[in-house]
């Protein structure tokens, strides 16, 4: 995949770096290969990238350097469940020093990052999320990173009452996804829909699109990820039934991405409608 084809190329350019003597440019480099190593599923190498990039930066004093090594050794610890409070420390430094240097990209995957801690204040988890949709939407600014931050967005304007917004920024997130070409971004706006979709009451199109969004996503969910999906899926298999819902989900795993896109994007109240039909005629 092209994921896998930058992190090799990234990891050539490492070794093109080392002989060079230019430390700096080594220590971002590594960065940049490790970024591309953790994005492709290659954790331990990508961590040891990151650790002698950081490694690197503090020895010769490279402050602008450390902003991405730190971001991603905070994600890689967060990916794997670690809950300690220092990993908001690191993410907050990372992001004043992606403000100072002007890097719009870090500050948005910054952003991200910080948006994923369910136990901030709601308003501030939007504060973080709303920066990202303004810095996304900036001349200049990028566009990849609008889906993950209108999803970002939804989620504590869901939590906050304000459901027909939250629903709104979802089908954005669907739809900003499908346009980037981000499809690992549908997947998680998907998984995102499927949440919403049980809370309101809607097993059957929960469970196809928490298949559509675990095939889409492409990769293993964070245990961070798994508390919020978790009460989906288990009211959905209540609601449904074992067999029902494995039927229903691996529906959504069979799904393309156009085919996922579609069904997520289909009024909610809609298809309630004509469910409420059917079981009416029936």
């Amino acid at each position: 995949n092209e994921v896998g084809l930058a992190s090799d190329w990234a990891a050539q350019a490492v070794d093109l770096a080392r002989p060079g003597g230019d430390s700096k440019r080594l220590a971002y480099t590594l960065a940049r290969a490790g970024h591309f190593a953790f994005a492709s599923g290659n954790f331990e190498p990508a961590m040891a990238m990151l650790t002698e990039s950081l490694e690197i930066c503090d020895r010769i004093g490279y402050e602008d350097g450390k902003a991405w090594p730190v971001t991603l050794i905070a994600q890689a610890r967060r990916w794997s469940g670690d809950d300690d409070p220092e990993i908001r420390t690191m993410l907050l430094d990372a992001r004043r020093r992606f403000v100072e240097i002007g890097e719009t990209y870090g500050q948005t995957h910054v952003n991200m990052l910080l948006g994923s801690f369910t136990e901030l204040d709601q308003a501030v988890r939007a504060e973080f999320a709303t920066e990202m949709v303004e810095l996304g939407r900036r001349q200049g600014g990028d566009n990849t990173i609008l889906p993950i931050a209108m999803h970002n967005l939804a989620y504590p304007v869901w939590a906050m009452g304000e459901y027909e917004r939250a629903w709104g920024l979802n089908r954005l997130a669907v739809r900003a996804a499908m346009a980037s070409g981000m499809i690992m971004n549908l997947g998680l706006a998907l998984l995102q829909a499927a949440t919403f979709e049980a809370e309101r009451g809607a097993p059957e199109r929960a469970a196809v699109m928490l298949g559509s969004g675990t095939a889409h996503f492409g990769m293993q969910v964070a245990p961070f990820q798994e508390v919020t999906l978790a009460p989906a899926r288990q009211a959905s298999q209540e609601a449904l039934g074992h067999t029902r819902f494995e039927e229903l989900r691996r529906i959504g795993l069979a799904m393309t991405a156009e085919e996922a896109a579609a069904y997520a994007l289909r009024d909610p109240s809609d298809a309630q409608r004509r469910s409420s039909a059917s079981r009416d005629g029936a």
